[in-house]
């Protein structure tokens, strides 16, 4: 059993200006926001097989910004820490029981003044962000997998193709059923990585087009005797289904926007996420619409 859930470690920032609300993002994406100057003031994060908890350093409403430590919080969907609108300066970590020892997670936050901070091992006592300085965090990334995901050069991987989505301006949302909905600009390209953790052994993936313009996808590591249907072009209001069969880790899906900046979704394993009906072409793009 793995100690991360399917899909990674899932953590979100409230980003409290220009409407954003809350920004989720899993495995190495980025929640929040860069370049903007926006503040944040609370933080969620859940996806552990293990007892993991965290807490958030805000400051003060007043002009000295005071900081304070709020309450340690556990790790789980139904729970998250917020300032009430006082800015979030840095996140702690701790482990009630220890990390497994095949377990290993990697954070990155991005901080006012300081940009993105070295990415770092998250353990007992590790803090994300500044403290003192009285800087906002305004965005996070976290990456964490056991087994063989707990590779280090494979995790700092995923940070990686993170910011290279975040940087192109794709917009990412998080869906039920380790599902992700992507908003990609013209001739864009993004590579999924959550397929390179995918369990090998003809694992379905489908490909749903919300459009305004087609989508092309292609593999990677998943070659002829490998893979079925693993390349083309998926047309507004269509799906394409295709199968990873090879046994090997290193299979990437990649999402090209060659046609013009379109809306997808991709599901992983399937299909049963509520509100999904493939039955027309307006019910696939509605569906998709809907998610940003």
């Amino acid at each position: 059993m793995s100690n991360i859930a399917s899909g990674g470690v899932r953590y979100g920032l409230f980003v409290k200006e220009g409407d954003e609300g809350w920004s989720d993002a899993s495995q190495g994406d980025v929640a929040g926001t860069t370049g903007k100057g926006w503040k944040t003031d609370a933080f969620r994060m859940s996806g552990f097989a293990f007892p993991a908890e965290y807490r958030i350093q805000v400051g003060d409403v007043t002009i000295f910004e005071r900081p304070e430590w709020l309450a340690w919080t556990a790790a789980n969907e139904n729970n998250w820490s917020t300032g009430g609108g006082r800015t979030l300066h840095a996140i702690e970590f701790r482990f009630p029981q220890g990390i497994p020892a095949d377990t290993k997670i990697l954070g990155g936050v991005h901080v006012q003044t300081n940009g993105w901070m070295p990415s770092v091992t998250i353990q007992n006592g590790t803090i994300l962000g500044t403290t003192g300085q009285t800087l906002r965090l305004e965005a996070i990334q976290i990456a964490g997998g056991s087994g063989p995901e707990a590779d280090e050069q494979y995790l700092r991987q995923a940070l990686a193709t993170g910011l290279d989505v975040h940087k192109k301006g794709v917009i990412t949302r998080e869906m039920a059923n380790n599902g992700k909905a992507y908003r990609i600009p013209s001739y864009e390209e993004v590579l999924v990585e959550k397929l390179v953790a995918f369990p090998a052994g003809n694992q379905a993936i489908t490909i749903a087009c919300g459009g305004p313009n087609p989508v092309y996808y292609h593999t990677e590591g998943n070659p002829p005797k490998f893979g079925e249907n693993d390349n083309g072009d998926i047309e507004p209001g269509h799906i394409s289904t295709f199968k990873i069969t090879s046994v090997v880790r290193a299979v990437k899906v990649y999402l090209h926007a060659k046609h013009g900046h379109t809306d997808c979704a991709v599901f992983f394993g399937p299909v049963t996420l509520s509100g999904f009906d493939p039955s027309s072409p307006e019910k696939i793009r509605d569906f998709i619409k809907k998610r940003f």
